[in-house]
C-alpha cells in the first residue's frame, strides 16, 4: 500500500513528442523514444560487454560495436514509435480519480492485471497515456522498470500484431536493464556464430521472441519491479489478438511470489470479451463524468450568451455526451459557430438536441453538410488519408490532390498554373480548405514525418472505419458514381503518382538528391506507386492503372537509387512489367502483357506470343515459379521461350 502512495501525487513528466488529436480518442501509442530505440551513440553505455569482454570470449571478433547495432536493429523500426505521437496530453484535472481509486491503488500494491475498459472516444488512450507517464515519473526516483506498446488498428503489421509488441517491449527492456542486456548478448552471439559470424542480420521469429521475451521479463521481474501498459488491445489483429492475451495471462501467472509477478495494464473496447481474465476491473465511461464536466468548461466559450444560457447549453452538452469526449470534440465547435451567426441560445440547444448521439449518426450528418460543388474534393481528401500507404504531410496532400483532380498533364508548371482551379499556392491554404472539406474529420496532428514536418490523420480511429464502411458509399452515390469510391481509391492514388513521375521536370532530373527536397510528392510517389498500382490490380482495377513504359521505369529506378528511395519489390535497372507481375503474382497483368505483345508483333505465322496467349496455365506455372526462386531476371525471355508448339497428333 506504501508503493501505492507514489503514484497519487502531482506528477507532471515532460510532454512526449505526441501525434496530436485534440481530444480523448481511441488513438494509440507506444514507449517513448528514449525507451523504444537505442541510438548507435548510446551502445557503449547500454552494452558493457562491448569493451570489458575480450574477443575470444565474446565470440564477437573485432567488430563488437557493428554486431551489437546489429542485434538492436534487428528489433528496431521506425514504425514502433509512430503511434506515440498521437495522443494530446490530458486536460488539467481530468483523470485524476483513476490513482485514488480502489482498482487501482490495489493493483499498485498487489500487481496482477488492471483492465480499462470503455466505448470508443470516450478516453481509453488518453488515460493510459496519463497513466503511464505517472508510472514514469515514478520509476525515475526508483528501480522500477515501464514498458508500453499501444496497438494501432489501421497501421502495420509490426502497428497492430504481436511481432511488434515482441520486438517493441525487448528493446525497452534492453534499455533499461543492464542484465537483461548481458543475456541478449548472450542470445545474439550464439546466433552469430551460429551463423558462421557471417551474416549481420538477425532475422526473428514469433516463437524465439515470444521465449526470450517471456524468460527476461520473469528473470527481471524476480529483481526489478515491472508496469507494462499495453492499449488499444482490440485493435490488435484478430489472428494475433488470442496470442497476445495468453502471453500476458501467462507473464503476471507464472511469477512467484505474486509481488514478483509484473504488473500488466490493459486498455479496450468492450470486445473482446470474456477472453481477458483480469483481476482489477475499472469501465471508463461509469467514471468519467467529472473528466467530462471539466473538458465542457475548458472548452465551450460563450462570451455572448448570458450566464443562465451558458449553464444551459453546459447541461445540455454533458448529458448528451453520456461519457463520449469524441461527441463533444465534434458538437462544441458547432455551437461555436451557431453562436457566432448570432442565433438565440433556444436555437442553438435545439440544434444540439437533434445531434446524434451515436458517433456514425454525427459523422453522417458532418458529410451530408458538404455541398455539391465540394463534392470531387472531398472524396479524393478522404481517398488520399484512407489510403495512403503513409500518413502524409501537408504539402503532399495539397500536390497529390491538385494532380489527381487536374488529370494528365505534360509539366509540373501546368498543375501549379494559377489559372488552374484544383492548385492551392501553399500550406496555409491547404490546411483551411482540408479542415473545411471534411468539416473537421481531417487535422493536422503533431505525428512528425522524417523531415520534421506535421503529418495529417483522421481526429479518431473511428472516422475511418465509418467512411470505409457506410461514408465514402454516401458520397460516392452523391457523385453518382458508377464504382465504388473505396473498390477505386488505389487506382486513383496509383494512376495520380505515375502522373506526377511522368512530368518533363522529373523525367529530367539528373541529381535526384538535389532536387528531392525540392519536388515534394516525389518521395512518395515514387516509393509507393507500385504498392498502389498492384492492390488495384488485385481488386480487379489494373486495366484503370496507367502501366507505365520500359522507359518510365528505368527513369523510376534511376530516380530511386540516386535519392536513394527503398525500391519496392528490389527492382534495379532492367525492370519490365513483367518482372512486377511476376514478384507480386499478377496473373491477369502478365496475360496482358503477352496480349499486347502479341498484337504488337508484325509476323503472325511466327507470333510465339499469340500462341502463348491460349495457354494460360504456361503462364501461371512460370508466375509461380519465379516467385517461389526469387528469380525474375530472365522472365520475359523464359516466358517467350517456354511455348512449345503443341503436338499435331494432340492438337
Amino acid at each position: 500500500m506504501e508503493k501505492a502512495q507514489h503514484f497519487t501525487g502531482d506528477y507532471r513528466s515532460e510532454q512526449h513528442q505526441l501525434n496530436g488529436n485534440n481530444f480523448y480518442g481511441n488513438v494509440s501509442f507506444s514507449a517513448p523514444p528514449q525507451r523504444d530505440s537505442v541510438s548507435t551513440n548510446d551502445r557503449r553505455k547500454i552494452s558493457p560487454w562491448i569493451n570489458d569482454e575480450s574477443d575470444e570470449t565474446s565470440g564477437f571478433g573485432l567488430d563488437k560495436c557493428r554486431i551489437w547495432d546489429a542485434c538492436l536493429d534487428s528489433l528496431r523500426s521506425e514504425e514502433l514509435n509512430d503511434r506515440e505521437q498521437s495522443i494530446d496530453r490530458h486536460h488539467d484535472g481530468t483523470f485524476e480519480w483513476l490513482f485514488n481509486s480502489p482498482e487501482y491503488v490495489r493493483w499498485i500494491a498487489e500487481h496482477g492485471l488492471l483492465l480499462i475498459r470503455g466505448k470508443p472516444g470516450c478516453g481509453k488512450s488518453t488515460l493510459m497515456r496519463f497513466a503511464l507517464e505517472k508510472q514514469m515519473d515514478y520509476a525515475a526516483t526508483s528501480e522500477c522498470i515501464v514498458l508500453s506498446f499501444f496497438f494501432h488498428a489501421r497501421g502495420t503489421k509490426l502497428q497492430n500484431g504481436i511481432m511488434g509488441l515482441f520486438r517493441s517491449l525487448l528493446l525497452q527492456l534492453l534499455d533499461q536493464d543492464d542484465s537483461s542486456q548481458t543475456t541478449f548478448k548472450e542470445i545474439c552471439r550464439k546466433r552469430w556464430v551460429t551463423g558462421g559470424k557471417k551474416k549481420l542480420h538477425m532475422d526473428w521469429n514469433e516463437q524465439e521472441l515470444q521465449v526470450n521475451l517471456q524468460k527476461m521479463v520473469l528473470e527481471c521481474s524476480a529483481r526489478r519491479e515491472i508496469t507494462i501498459f499495453v492499449d488499444a488491445i482490440d485493435g490488435c489483429r484478430d489472428q494475433d489478438r488470442d496470442r497476445v492475451i495468453k502471453f500476458f495471462h501467462i507473464l503476471k501467472g507464472r511469477a512467484q511470489p505474486r509481488l514478483s509477478r509484473p504488473r500488466i495494464c490493459f486498455a479496450c473496447r468492450p470486445y473482446p470479451d470474456g477472453q481477458i481474465d483480469a483481476d482489477f476491473y475499472v469501465r471508463l465511461e461509469e467514471r468519467n463524468q467529472h473528466d467530462i464536466e471539466i473538458f465542457v468548461e475548458q472548452e465551450l466559450r460563450l462570451p455572448d450568451e448570458t450566464s443562465e444560457d451558458a449553464e444551459a447549453l453546459k447541461n445540455i452538452l454533458r448529458s448528451r455526451a453520456d461519457g463520449m469526449f469524441l461527441w463533444l470534440v465534434l458538437v462544441i465547435p458547432r455551437v461555436h459557430e451557431m453562436s457566432g451567426k448570432g442565433l438565440s441560445s433556444k436555437s442553438i440547444q435545439s440544434e444540439i438536441l437533434q445531434c446524434p448521439r451515436e458517433l456514425n449518426g454525427l459523422y453522417e450528418g458532418l458529410l451530408r453538410g458538404i455541398e455539391d460543388h465540394e463534392l470531387r474534393e472531398a472524396c479524393s481528401l478522404f481517398q488520399w488519408i484512407c489510403f495512403s500507404i503513409r500518413p502524409l504531410c501537408l504539402d503532399e496532400l495539397r500536390i497529390a490532390m491538385n494532380i489527381q483532380l487536374s488529370g494528365m498533364k505534360v509539366s509540373l508548371r501546368e498543375y501549379e498554373d494559377q489559372d488552374n482551379p484544383n492548385y492551392i499556392p501553399n500550406e496555409a491554404k491547404m490546411k483551411k480548405r482540408m479542415i473545411y472539406l471534411s468539416r473537421g474529420l481531417v487535422e493536422m496532428t503533431s505525428a512528425k514525418s522524417k523531415e520534421g514536418k506535421l503529418l495529417i490523420g483522421f481526429g479518431h480511429e473511428t472516422i475511418k472505419d465509418f467512411l470505409l464502411k457506410k461514408g465514402l458509399g454516401y458520397l460516392g452515390a452523391r457523385l453518382k458514381q458508377t464504382q465504388s469510391l473505396v473498390k477505386e481509391a488505389n487506382f486513383q492514388l496509383g494512376n495520380t503518382c505515375l502522373r506526377y513521375l511522368s512530368t518533363q521536370e522529373i523525367c529530367n532530373i539528373e541529381k535526384p538528391t538535389a532536387f528531392s527536397d525540392t519536388f515534394g510528392f516525389l518521395c512518395y510517389a515514387a516509393t509507393f506507386w507500385v504498392s498502389h498500382a498492384v492492390a488495384a490490380e488485385r481488386e480487379g482495377c489494373g486495366e484503370c492503372i496507367a502501366w507505365p513504359n520500359r522507359s518510365f521505369l528505368e527513369t523510376w529506378i534511376n530516380v530511386c537509387n540516386g535519392a536513394k528511395y527503398d525500391v519496392p519489390g528490389g527492382f534495379k535497372e532492367g525492370t519490365t512489367l513483367m518482372h512486377i507481375a511476376a514478384v507480386y503474382g499478377l496473373e491477369t497483368l502478365a496475360r496482358r502483357i503477352v496480349g499486347q505483345n502479341a498484337q504488337e508483333n508484325k509476323r503472325p505465322s511466327t507470333n510465339r506470343w499469340s500462341r502463348l496467349q491460349k495457354c494460360p496455365n504456361r503462364i501461371s506455372t512460370l508466375l509461380l515459379t519465379t516467385r517461389l526462386t526469387g528469380r525474375k531476371d530472365n522472365v520475359d525471355t523464359t516466358l517467350y521461350r517456354s511455348y512449345r508448339q503443341p503436338n499435331k497428333s494432340k492438337e
